[in-house]
């Protein structure tokens, strides 16, 4: 366990390589014309879309190319394996590094990133990576940004950004260890993308065009109840199901003069404002709530209609995607509108099918919430690891296995 011994703090530039442009970056492409340009083979082009977004893990595909000729004059932008790239601009302290198995010997990074070569005798470019990565790392790069007045990170802030530095093999046994627990946390997010996967896979099979009996299905209309405190908005149907977001509450008197947008258990919620198309089944359980004008609440007859197969229906339904792009084409704003809805026609499978489908849905939601735990316990270890690491009570963490 920890000794107690602290690590001492060290800047940036004070663990890269001496040679020149261990941390540069910056505008490179005033001077390239058309004829720079080359298909592959080449040099590659880092940009933005390379840098894996909040996993930080290096996307080694997608290149535009420059000559080998044109790089020879682009040395100082030039990045290799083991190198970390910096975005300068966007997203600020976004920070990937390009892995010892990288396709390419060497890189270009664009006018909008900035590259740092590690010493490998006094750091571990994994460790160092992790580092920047931290929340600790972030705000320091957040309040020096600020402190500027300038919306981005320049070479004299990366320069100056410290962190902690144990001795190299304290160093590699961290990176390795965070590196587990964060690919842990990579399955279990790949494991959802998954879940929905299966989930469009069995409506397509069950009650959608897959099924052998589609053609034969009756062609059934959307239409809404009139009818019928919590406030149910975009939130709580984005992400295709029901989830309880930001709870909101208006009064009983309130409520009273609005009854007639009264949500039930066993409606389907519509996203038509916003990230539109979006719809969930509100769960039993759900006390009194009516709806914002960001939905469209369909209560539908439960005796041909399973509320499950048609808020899946809803986002998942090649035909009514055709039908909504056909009716949006030539808008200049796309979205629903309950007179769009009421239009769109979907074949009505036996509700016997849909049950079935019904069941199996949520067979998978009860596995997928116990994912999701396991998903949430993964992210607490990775952070907790992270925050001893990078936190303050490093010297614990080199010595748990």
């Amino acid at each position: 366990m920890s000794t107690g011994r602290v690590w001492p703090t060290v800047a940036l530039e004070e663990i890269c390589t001496p040679e020149p442009y261990a941390i540069a970056g910056g505008p490179f492409g005033s001077d390239l014309t058309r004829a720079d340009y080359v298909e592959s083979p080449g040099v590659p082009v880092i940009r933005g879309t390379n840098l894996g977004g909040d996993t930080g893990l290096f996307v080694d595909d997608g290149f535009v190319y420059v000559t080998d000729q044109k790089a020879v004059t682009l040395e100082r932008n030039l990045a290799r394996p083991g190198d970390l790239v910096f975005t300068q601009r966007g997203t600020l302290g976004q920070v990937a590094i390009i892995p010892t198995a990288a396709r390419f010997p060497k890189y270009v990074v664009s006018q909008s990133q900035m590259k740092v070569s590690v010493d490998p005798t006094r750091a571990d470019a994994a460790f160092v990576w992790h580092s920047f990565r931290s929340p600790d790392a972030q705000r320091q790069l957040l309040r020096q940004t600020l402190a500027t007045g300038v919306p981005h990170i320049n070479l004299g802030i990366l320069r100056r950004q410290t962190l902690p530095l144990p001795p190299l093999p304290e160093q590699r046994r961290i990176a390795a260890l965070l590196d587990k627990a964060d690919a842990i946390r990579r399955k279990r997010q790949q494991a959802a993308r998954l879940v929905d996967d299966l989930v469009q896979s069995l409506y397509l099979a069950l009650v959608g065009p897959g099924s052998r009996e589609y053609d034969q299905w009756p062609i059934l209309r959307i239409e809404f109840v009139e009818e019928g405190i919590a406030v149910l908005g975009i939130d709580n149907a984005v992400q295709n199901r029901f989830a309880w977001a930001e709870r909101r509450f208006i009064t009983r008197e309130k409520y009273a003069a609005m009854a007639r947008y009264t949500v039930k258990p066993g409606d389907v919620i519509i996203t038509i404002m916003g990230t539109t198309g979006r719809s969930a089944v509100v769960p039993d359980g759900v006390p009194v709530a009516i709806s914002t004008k960001h939905l469209a609440t369909i209560t539908v007859d439960r005796t041909r209609v399973h509320p499950e197969f048609l808020s899946n229906a809803i986002h998942r339904d090649p035909q009514v995607a055709s039908q909504l792009q056909a009716r949006n084409r030539g808008a200049i704003m796309s979205g629903l509108n309950l007179g769009l809805i009421r239009s769109l026609e979907l074949r009505l499978p036996p509700i016997a099918a849909q049950a079935r489908f019904a069941a199996a849905v949520g067979s998978i939601r009860r596995l997928e919430a116990r994912r999701q735990s396991c998903s949430n316990q993964a992210d607490y270890l990775f952070h907790s690891l992270v925050q001893r690491a990078f936190g303050g009570r490093a010297a614990a963490i080199a010595r748990v296995d």
